[in-house]
């Protein structure tokens, strides 16, 4: 088995970054990083959720105080 190894957020937001503005394809940006493609995938995937987990909670803040 291979050692774990860790990656700074700084890394992760690079790699997720370098995806989107890209146009290329996660294999690729992996396979250029030196990381297999599931890393890239769940990260990217991890971000997706954490974005939208943030505007459902800003949009219930509006809503609340729009009531208030």
């Amino acid at each position: 088995m291979g050692k774990r190894r860790d990656y700074t957020r700084e890394f992760k937001e690079s790699a997720i970054e370098l995806f989107h503005s890209s146009g290329r394809s996660a294999k690729a940006i992996a396979e250029e990083l030196g990381i297999d493609r599931s890393i890239l995938s769940r990260w990217i995937r991890e971000h997706q959720n954490g974005k939208e987990k943030a505007s459902k909670y800003f949009l219930d803040m509006e809503i609340h105080a729009m009531r208030s």
